[in-house]
């Protein structure tokens, strides 16, 4: 079988959660970003939605 088995991330995301590691992660593909020119400081947020819904 090929392709991606979303399983595994989801199995994956379970174990962030449960070491709380998730904001380790996310600061590192940030900043990863940061360095390849993906993102940069201040700017506009866009989104494709028309509404947002924010709890």
């Amino acid at each position: 079988m090929t392709g991606f088995g979303f399983t595994v991330l989801a199995w994956f995301r379970t174990r962030l959660l449960g070491h709380g590691m998730e904001r380790l992660v996310f600061d590192r593909l940030l900043e990863h970003c940061r360095e390849s020119g993906f993102v940069g400081a201040g700017g506009k947020q866009r989104t494709d939605f028309t509404r947002v819904v924010s709890f």
